[in-house]
């Protein structure tokens, strides 16, 4: 599979692309509430929007795929018309593979992403075959763009997975 190979290399982040897979699947049962936790407002937004909107600004990014249940009601009304609004239809990809846990989730998106980025490889055959995942959770908006530029630019010497 695609995402095993990754730390058997000796590339530097920089030198492929990385990907950022959210997990949005989850219903937030201990948050309680209406809606899943990931859709509860903050600043009048949903929350799995500022996640969103934190990785898609992120240039270094090379795609932001978002992992849904697939029985999820909130989407396409809540978050779909905000990423049309940005025109990032390609930037973001929604995978509708969630699972009953995180792992399932994580794992389901990380095997939906393999193959798409497989078939991509397939049809473009001069492009990298080697890539990073960053895994995040919606319900962790807070992430900076401070904070991302550090994970994907640091120096060689501070790589934590040499």
């Amino acid at each position: 599979m695609f995402y095993n190979l990754l730390m058997n290399t000796s590339l530097l982040p920089t030198q492929f692309p990385i990907y950022a897979l959210i997990c949005a699947a989850g219903v937030g049962a201990r948050a309680g509430g209406d809606l899943p936790k990931q859709y509860q407002l903050i600043h009048e937004q949903p929350m799995l929007w500022h996640t969103i909107k934190a990785f898609a600004d992120c240039p270094e990014l090379a795609r932001v795929y978002v992992v849904i249940s697939p029985n999820d009601g909130w989407f396409a009304d809540s978050i779909a018309p905000l990423i049309a609004e940005r025109a990032w239809s390609d930037r973001v990809v929604i995978l509708s593979v969630g699972g009953e846990s995180r792992a399932e989730s994580v794992r389901n998106g990380l095997a939906e992403l393999d193959a798409q980025l497989d078939a991509d490889l397939n049809a473009n055959s001069n492009e990298v075959s080697e890539a990073w995942v960053m895994v995040h959770d919606a319900a962790r908006p807070c992430v900076t763009q401070d904070c991302l530029n550090h994970l994907v630019c640091r120096p060689e010497s501070e790589l934590i997975w040499k």
